[in-house]
């Protein structure tokens, strides 16, 4: 027999397999001759582009060049052997749109034993039917390379069987598993069904099944001697990439270069018993069982004999390896050695440093728990565990670290530089908003230039964002939140002229004029039709973008809004709903809107289903009409060539066959998600996902995000229809069909942490988030399991709390984080500092605005208006936020994309449309031209019932302008303007609302020299803010000496009817009604806003009403303050009473009066919030 040429070199570094694979190609150039030499090519075989990246620079900066080498993946090459081609991601299109053509066939689904995918087909909707398309490819290719022989039995090929009892096994267990019937059919129709000009629906069935055949020819095939295939450091061998090298081994030489972390025999753990370091054991499992394989596997004997499948080899005693250890120093030699083959014994370096990274490397390497470090020196830096609040946090301190360790380093003899870190997170596309924001707020002489790699093309190229959106908005119902959302993406704002719009005025725009949804009532229509939206009643197209934009043009025109201008045409300026620009004020923005909104009315509507070339000019149209500054830009030029690639792809399986929208869609999604790219940046910090990169040397490795849940390691979890996870128990036992060479995506993560450890050589950091709650969350499995080895190796396992970890503190604005205490995480940033040092001079009474979890920073001596007074006690958690510079999220905005059904209750009804009324009768107009005008407002509700909900107030409210008009013009009088001011209380001089703002009021004198201010409330707080009015204004007065000032208010609702008050403050001896009381009232209320103002924040837990948003600051029981608040609005209504003077129709009906005086009222609600937490000095 003839033996395999296979030359297996195995160490624990990747630069000792990097030299030895280098030096091989050395001395292959100087053996040829000297003309084959100058045409020298070899085949390098590497696991992914950043070990080709890697490679190709060390050679040319070796070599000065690095021509003739060929770099495949591991993948490309086996599909090469396989297949015949390397063209991996054509091939698993190909497949992808076969079994799209098959899955959508009803005939193929009527068959009995498809009863099961059918389900699965009918359970997924449209949207769906191409990721369960993708789920379904993914997992036959998972058969391609881990369970090829199944796939040939079903396909009627029989190969020669070693092992009855697995296959025997694995046949029981399939057919009790109710998915097996519907793969099996389906794979077969994928194999067999043919197109109309006769070609095989997938073009590589007859390829895969004829591997067997072909490989067994190749092994009969004489030797040659051609160039050598490299091997280097492949991490995933799947069972059909070992036959294949042992079949190359009959044509030339193979190289393998293979990473094995410990140069102990430790492929069997159970042989040293309790000796083992069983932590490295266990995150060690998959790489071991890659070894193991492979020294099995690779040394059998070649020829007709030779086993194909792995599994089929009998079982062998393993034979302890030929293995040196040696220290740098001496490495140049062992290298030379062996590269002339001068040296059998696969070389393994040890670790440079004896410091806690180094001793536990040393343990890996030696597989000896009892190499852990003892104790941990004061100084060493080298391994160190960092616990933050939240993910900002995390990404901030690693800049300090990584800032803190190139200072410390310059000096030395190798400093470290920002190529130098490789900084890797389980989740890197939702990391890199973080990176990029916490890198980006640097300041110039902080800067730290890095690199994002590993991110799908979808994440880092805009365009091909915005193309998706905009085609899915058109496709979709077209609401008005995604037309936001689209205005918000730089690819929209770079394809116009008017680049700064303002997308915030846009939507405010939009709001008022009534867009819901739907681009014109053509595409409302189409959208119902394909259930992407519902009917409303009425006129259902007056929602529009087509509708609102005539609403707003009109009301650009004619310069006003709130009327009819033609027809049903509704003038709108844009901030009737809030803001104070409307269309005039930023032309440009308007340009923009306008621009952008006739494009998509341009297109047209989208088709519900067309042939894949069909989709591809409609993508390019999208393309040309939308983007069309942007059209021929790199990144548009990339997505529409992946589109094209895409379509041919498609076009060559399916041929005319038409394909939906969604399939369209999320087919384009997942070919701009599957492209990344993994090169190692120059000079720069590599950010990463932890699955990058793996195995290559970093000087300093830091994983952050690492947090405790499923995202890493992750869970063992496969396809509920995957038929190798299946099992079954028969007469007590269980069977399965699991194989040696199975992937398992928990343990290989477990793995890819132990590589990274390995990998770094200088220092290893290591993150995770703890939140803000009371009790710390815990980091991921993979750490927790790692401190408790290094407990168990130290003398005094408290010093992994005590000098391995640091906790940060909550803000990067700190006193904290500049400490010497924080050691390496110490903050190092000279504007922080002294923003920090000019907080605390100024007692941290800072003029920005803060961060909801920061200290509150008031400004002294501000001025506090009438209407936050109210707002303060009236939506107690928003406003009280507001008041003191925070923001929440509002529950008063209304959300446009469903129609908005208004309530009486309801906020934007009073606010907005009871105002407007109120206008409208202030300005003269009539109820019966306020209600034509309101039946074309899109705003007010569905068409069909808008007349009613307004129709009963409507008439509410003409009753209170007539009754107020009446009572000011019952004495003759004239107009007089009562001015405002700021009322200050100096009382409150030390405390952060000390001044009250008091509005202009409009008024009368009459005839008896009294001035009278008159007032309409349409909303229940209408009552409390003009009587607080009324009070700051009379006090004002009086100051200055004047006369008291009358107010008379009307108020009502369509249920409540309406009521009057005249209020009237008299000093009279004997009197209730006196300036005094008013002022009692008004600073014990302002009393209580500073005390609030002053507390801390508290933020909510899980008891919270959502577990997220802030509560009612400073007070525990949002709830409790909430009904307090209502205890003393109600108290003031009571005290409002004691001022009425105005004259009240008799009724017979008695009222339930509380105990006590209004005065006696008012102080027990006031003294109610101190019950809560909050202490006041109000003293009334």
């Amino acid at each position: 027999m003839v033996r395999a040429v296979i030359y297996p070199y195995f160490s624990n570094s990747y630069d000792v397999l990097k030299a030895l694979f280098m030096n091989a190609l050395i001395l292959r150039r100087q053996s040829a001759a000297s003309l084959r030499s100058v045409f020298f090519s070899a085949e390098v075989v590497v696991p992914d582009e950043a070990v080709k990246d890697e490679l190709n620079r060390s050679l040319a900066d070796a070599q000065g060049i690095a021509s003739g080498i060929r770099f495949v993946t591991t993948q490309a090459w086996l599909d090469r052997m396989n297949h015949g081609s390397p063209d991996v991601s054509g091939r698993a299109r190909a497949l992808e749109w076969g079994i799209y053509a098959v899955v959508t066939d009803q005939a193929f689904l009527a068959r009995p034993e498809c009863a099961r995918l059918k389900k699965y087909i009918e359970d997924n909707a449209s949207a769906a039917l191409w990721p369960l398309v993708s789920r379904i490819a993914s997992l036959f290719s998972t058969y391609f390379s881990y369970r090829a022989d199944w796939l040939w039995n079903w396909a009627g090929k029989s190969l020669t069987n070693n092992n009855v009892e697995r296959t025997t096994r694995e046949a029981t267990v399939l057919m009790q598993h109710p998915d097996f019937a519907w793969q099996k059919a389906l794979w077969l129709e994928l194999c067999s069904r043919t197109k109309a000009d006769g070609t095989k629906l997938w073009p590589t069935a007859d390829t895969f099944l004829k591997i067997p055949e072909t490989w067994l020819e190749r092994m009969r095939e004489s030797e040659k001697n051609i160039d050598p295939l490299y091997v280097f450091i492949p991490r995933e061998l799947p069972p059909l990439a070992l036959p294949q090298l042992l079949a190359e081994s009959r044509r030339r030489c193979v190289y393998l270069y293979v990473q094995n972390p410990s140069s102990a025999f430790w492929f069997d753990p159970t042989v040293k018993g309790e000796d083992g370091f069983t932590w490295f054991h266990r995150n060690a499992a998959v790489r071991r069982a890659l070894i193991d394989r492979l020294r099995c596997f690779v040394t059998q004997d070649t020829g007709e004999d030779a086993v194909f499948l792995e599994d089929d080899l009998p079982e062998v005693p393993r034979t302890e390896p030929h293995n040196q250890t040696v220290g740098a120093e001496a490495l140049a030699d062992m290298l030379q050695l062996k590269a002339k083959a001068e040296q059998s014994a696969d070389i393994y370096l040890r670790p440079r440093e004896n410091n806690v990274l180094g001793s536990l490397q040393q343990a890996v390497l030696e597989d000896d728990p009892n190499a852990l470090p003892q104790t941990v020196a004061d100084d060493d830096d080298s391994f160190l565990i960092v616990r933050a609040p939240n993910a900002v946090r995390e990404v901030q301190t690693l800049c300090d670290w990584i800032a803190s360790m190139i200072e410390a380093s310059a000096k030395t003899d190798e400093p470290l530089k920002a190529s130098d870190f490789l900084v890797v997170t389980p989740d890197i596309d939702a990391m890199a908003g973080v990176i990029a924001a916490v890198m980006g707020a640097r300041s110039e002489e902080e800067y730290l230039s890095y690199h994002i790699a590993g991110q799908s093309e979808l994440d880092v190229n805009s365009a091909a964002r915005a193309m998706l959106a905009a085609m899915r908005f058109v496709g979709g119902a077209a609401t008005a939140s995604e037309f936001i959302e689209l205005l918000e993406m730089p690819a929209f704002a770079a394809a116009r002229s008017q680049g700064n719009a303002n997308v915030s005025l846009i939507s405010n725009w939009l709001a008022a004029a009534g867009y819901r949804w739907g681009l014109s009532e053509a595409h409302a229509k189409s959208a119902i039709a394909r259930s992407a939206a519902w009917p409303e009643g009425g006129d259902a197209y007056e929602g529009t973008l087509e509708r609102a934009l005539e609403r707003l043009v009109a009301g650009n025109l004619v310069g006003q809004s709130d009327g009819l201008v033609a027809h049903d045409v509704f003038a709108v300026s844009g901030c009737e709903l809030g803001g104070f620009d409307g269309t005039e004020e930023d032309g440009e923005t308007f340009d923009f809107l306008l621009a952008l909104a006739s494009a998509f009315l341009d297109i047209g509507q989208m088709p519900e289903r067309q042939t894949a070339e069909a989709w591809l000019e409609t993508t390019r149209r999208f393309a040309d009409t939308l983007f069309a500054g942007y059209a021929k830009s790199p990144e548009m030029i990339a997505f529409v060539l992946r589109a094209a690639s895409l379509a041919q792809s498609a076009t060559e399986v399916l041929g005319a066959q038409e394909i939906t929208f969604e399939t369209w869609c999320s087919a384009l999604e997942k070919t701009m998600r599957t492209n990344k790219t993994t090169a190692r940046a120059t000079g720069r910090v590599t950010f990463a996902r932890t699955g990058d990169f793996v195995g290559m040397p970093f000087k300093c490795v830091a994983v952050i995000g690492l947090n405790d849940g499923e995202s890493f390691p992750g869970s063992s979890r496969r396809e509920e229809f995957d038929l190798t996870a299946a099992k079954l128990v028969v007469d007590g036992k269980e069977l399965h069909v699991a194989r040696r060479g199975d992937r398992d995506s928990r343990e290989s993560n477990r793995g890819v942490f132990l590589d990274l450890l390995l990998a770094a050589q200088r220092h290893f950091y290591v993150s995770y988030s703890i939140g803000s709650g009371s009790v710390p969350a815990n980091p991921s499995v993979v750490l927790q399991d790692l401190k408790q080895a290094l407990a168990e190796g130290l003398d005094d396992p408290t010093e992994i709390e005590r000098k391995l970890t640091k906790t940060v503190p909550a803000l990067a604005a700190s006193s904290e984080s500049f400490l010497p205490q924080m050691g390496v995480l110490r903050c190092r940033s000279a504007s922080l500092a002294a923003a920090v040092n000019k907080a605390i001079e100024s007692g941290y009474l800072a003029q920005e605005e803060p961060f909801a979890d920061a200290p509150i920073s008031v400004s002294r001596r501000a001025t506090l208006s009438v209407d936050s007074l109210v707002k303060f006690f009236t939506y107690a958690e928003n406003n009280s936020l507001k008041l003191i510079g925070l923001t929440s999220a509002s529950y008063e905005q209304a959300e446009t994309t469903p129609i908005r059904r208004y309530g009486s209750r309801d906020f934007l009804f009073r606010s907005k449309v009871r105002r407007r009324m109120d206008r409208a009768f202030a300005e003269g107009m009539t109820e019966d031209e306020i209600l034509e005008v309101t039946s074309c407002d899109p705003t007010i509700g569905e068409q069909s019932v808008r007349r009613l909900l307004v129709e009963k107030f409507v008439d509410v409210l003409g009753q209170m302008h007539e009754k107020l008009t009446e009572e000011m013009l019952s004495d003759a009088g004239v107009p007089v303007r009562v001015e405002g001011g700021r009322l200050v209380f100096e009382e409150m001089r030390n405390r952060p609302f000390s001044t009250l703002a008091v509005p202009d009021h409009d008024g009368f004198k009459n005839n008896k020299d009294e001035i009278v201010v008159g007032v309409i409330g349409i909303s229940e707080n209408d009552l409390l803010r003009t009587f607080l009015q009324f009070a700051a204004v009379n006090l004002m007065t009086l100051k200055k000496g004047y006369k008291p000032i009358d107010f008379v208010f009307f108020g009502g609702d369509e249920s409540k009817g309406t009521f009057h008050y005249r209020w009237h403050v008299s000093d009279d001896e004997g009197a209730s009604n006196t300036t005094g009381l008013l002022q009692d009232v008004v600073t014990s209320m302002l009393a209580l806003v500073n005390c609030h103002a002053e507390a801390r924040p508290i933020l909510a837990d899980d008891s919270a009403c959502d577990g997220t948003s802030l509560i009612w600051r400073g007070l525990k029981d949002g709830d409790l303050a909430a009904a307090s608040c209502k205890k003393l609005k109600e108290a003031v209504v009571a005290i409002a009473g004691m001022f009425d003077i105005a004259e009240k129709p008799t009724t017979s009906k008695k009222s339930k009066k509380p105990k006590g005086s209004p005065e006696e009222i008012f102080n027990a609600a006031v003294a109610s919030f101190e019950d809560i937490g909050i202490e006041t000095d109000a003293r009334n």
